[in-house]
C-alpha cells in the first residue's frame, strides 16, 4: 500500500475535506492547530475504506483540532466503511492530540460523534482507532457520543481525557456493536447526557473494558434516580469490565447502570 508522510506547522483553517485513501502519516510541529472554517460542512479529515491515518502531535503542546463551535453538518474526523466495501484495516492512530469545540448544526443534528466518528459495516468490516495521550473537551452532539462514536468499530484508549462533552446518550463515548478498552488510566469529568450515560453508553452487543484505575467524576445524566447512569449506562446485552476505577458517586447517583431490558 502506498504510504505518504507529511509535516505540518502553524494554524491551518480547513475549507475543504481531506480524504485519506492510503497510508498517511502526519507529523505536527509544536503549537500546530487545525480548525474549522466558518460554515464548514464536511469532515476535516475523512478516512475511506482501506485508508489508515497516523497523527503525531508534539508532546509538550499537542496537535490541536478546534471545531470553533461552528455548527457543523458532519463529524470533525470521520472513518467510514460503506456497506459495499470489503476492505479491512481502515484505521486511525492519534498521538498527543486534542479535539475540542465540535458541535452539530441544528439543521442536521442527527449525526453522532461530533469530534470523532468511526463506522464499519454489519458484514464484519470494522474500523479501528488507537488513541495515545489525547484529550477531548467541550464537544457536543444532539445525538450520541459527542467525543467518540463507534459503530461496528474498535478503540484502544491510552491516557485519554474526556472533559465537558455532552450528547443525548453517551456524553463522551458511545459504543454500538463495538468494543473499547483502556490500556491505561482514563479520565471522565464533567460530561453529560440528556438521557442515558453521562460519560459512556454501551449499547447492545458492545463491550467496554476499563481495568486501569480510571477516574469518573462530575458526570451527569437526565435523571440518575431513574437509573440512567450518570457515569456509565450499559444495555442488557452489553458488557463492561471495571476493575479499580476511581468513582465519585453515592447511592443516589446511580452512576453505573445495567439496563433490565
Amino acid at each position: 500500500m502506498e504510504s505518504v508522510e507529511l509535516f505540518i506547522a502553524g494554524t491551518l483553517s480547513a475549507d475543504s475535506e481531506i480524504k485519506i485513501e492510503n497510508t498517511v502519516i502526519i507529523n505536527a510541529a509544536p503549537n500546530t492547530k487545525i480548525q474549522r472554517a466558518t460554515s464548514y460542512q464536511d469532515p476535516i479529515l475523512y478516512v475511506k475504506a482501506g485508508g489508515y491515518l497516523t497523527l503525531y502531535g508534539d508532546s509538550a503542546s499537542y496537535l490541536e483540532f478546534d471545531g470553533k463551535n461552528v455548527p457543523a453538518l458532519s463529524p470533525l474526523i470521520q472513518l467510514k466503511i460503506e456497506s459495499g466495501d470489503e476492505t479491512n484495516g481502515t484505521g486511525l492512530s492519534m498521538n498527543y492530540c486534542s479535539v475540542q469545540n465540535c458541535t452539530a448544526s441544528t439543521s442536521n443534528s442527527s449525526f453522532s460523534g461530533s469530534a470523532l466518528c468511526l463506522e464499519g459495516n454489519s458484514s464484519g468490516k470494522r474500523a479501528s482507532v488507537s488513541l495515545h495521550n489525547c484529550n477531548f473537551k467541550n464537544n457536543s452532539s444532539a445525538a450520541s457520543g459527542a467525543a467518540i462514536y463507534l459503530n461496528y468499530a474498535s478503540a484502544t484508549l491510552d491516557n485519554v481525557t474526556f472533559t465537558g462533552n455532552s450528547a443525548e446518550n453517551g456524553g463522551a463515548l458511545y459504543l454500538a456493536s463495538s468494543s473499547a478498552s483502556a490500556a491505561s488510566a482514563l479520565s471522565f469529568s464533567g460530561n453529560s447526557a440528556n438521557d442515558c450515560g453521562g460519560a459512556v453508553f454501551i449499547n447492545e452487543d458492545s463491550s467496554f473494558s476499563d481495568k486501569s484505575k480510571s477516574s469518573y467524576s462530575g458526570n451527569t445524566c437526565a435523571d440518575p434516580a431513574s437509573e440512567k447512569g450518570s457515569n456509565i449506562y450499559c444495555k442488557q446485552s452489553g458488557e463492561y469490565l471495571l476493575d479499580s476505577a476511581e468513582i465519585s458517586e453515592t447511592d443516589t447517583d446511580k452512576g453505573f447502570v445495567k439496563s433490565a431490558d
